[in-house]
């Protein structure tokens, strides 16, 4: 921790050291590299999210057809549709030559913002991935995995939209 670092609240410090357990390069947002860096590797993160995310609605599809649940394929499609859009708006983020990136220092207040909001995209990404993990042959319910992913992809979504706008408040 710098000594800049240090002068954020306990509660965002305990957000960081969460973040650096998931993604140990996470390096906080006082210098504008740091800025730079950290927010590669939150969309990155998420990016390998979302092509989980579309590998398992694909064999998701595989298995409604190989059964004939034909029914889901419009499901599954929709909510395939939303993660796309999600993962083309983590990929081209209208920020890229944002001030952020360039300011000397951030008010530590928008540093605990944002740093707030990558916790909680990080959060909600890993309780989002947790749904994909069980097999296909667990599944009982596939209407309701589909909803809970859709779910998931959604507030990801809202949560990023926000972080976006916390970033573009240095336009």
């Amino acid at each position: 921790m710098d000594m800049y670092e240090s002068l954020l609240g306990p509660e965002t410090l305990e957000q960081i050291q969460t973040i650096r357990v998931l993604l140990p390069e996470y390096a906080g947002l006082a210098e504008p590299q740091d800025r730079k860096n950290s927010d590669e590797i939150v969309r990155a993160y998420l990016s390998r999210l979302l092509g989980l995310l579309n590998a398992h609605l694909a064999s998701l599809r595989a298995y409604f057809r190989a059964r004939g649940q034909d029914q889901l394929f419009g499901r599954t499609d929709q909510v395939s549709e939303v993660a796309e859009m999600f993962s083309d708006k983590v990929k081209t983020v209208p920020y890229a030559y944002s001030p952020f990136f360039t300011i000397p220092r951030l008010p530590l207040d928008q540093q605990e913002k944002i740093i707030d909001d990558d916790y909680t995209l990080l959060s909600l990404a890993d309780k989002t991935e947790t749904i994909l993990l069980p097999t296909l042959d667990k599944y009982s319910d596939f209407q309701g995995i589909l909803d809970a992913i859709a779910e998931g992809v959604a507030t990801l979504d809202s949560y990023f939209e926000q972080r976006i706008n916390h970033i573009m408040e240095f336009h």
